[in-house]
């Protein structure tokens, strides 16, 4: 973030934990200039019992490898997401996984598929992928006619 003056302004990270009152701490300290740390449990007392729900719970509700190509295929054929998550938990009856993971996981694989492209690029780089026979023409970075 940048300061009135148009300097870096320093903010500390929230490193809480998801879970409210929760006093499981760990330390984390790098060791030497690689990339090797050492973890330290501070405490390690946890003040809630283990939920039996885990409906929402992010690590538990994530997509597999298989899950996020099933989704990615069936988005490529217009399946609307709530379609996508019923198959996904007929599929797989312990699946927690929600509307807004099938949506993040659409949006991922949208953006890959983009690769930085503009959408009008990205159009473009789809018509003649296809090879469809396009003809457009440009006035100032604005495309006019597209045809």
């Amino acid at each position: 973030m940048l300061d009135a003056n148009g300097d870096t302004k320093k903010y500390a990270r929230d490193t809480g934990t998801k879970k409210c009152e929760c006093p499981f701490l760990l330390k984390g300290v790098n060791i030497g200039d690689g990339d090797d740390w050492k973890l330290e449990v501070i405490c390690e007392v946890h003040n809630h019992a283990i939920s039996e729900y885990l409906q929402g719970n992010s690590f538990v509700g994530r997509l597999f490898e298989e899950e996020n190509a099933l989704s990615v295929d069936m988005s490529k054929s217009l399946v609307k997401p709530i379609y996508i998550l019923v198959t996904l938990k007929d599929r797989d009856a312990i699946n927690v996984s929600n509307m807004k993971t099938i949506y993040n996981a659409r949006i991922r694989n949208r953006t890959k598929e983009f690769a930085g492209r503009t959408q009008m690029q990205q159009l473009l780089t789809k018509l003649s992928e296809h090879n469809y026979i396009e003809w457009h023409r440009t006035s100032s970075d604005i495309v006019t006619n597209l045809f």
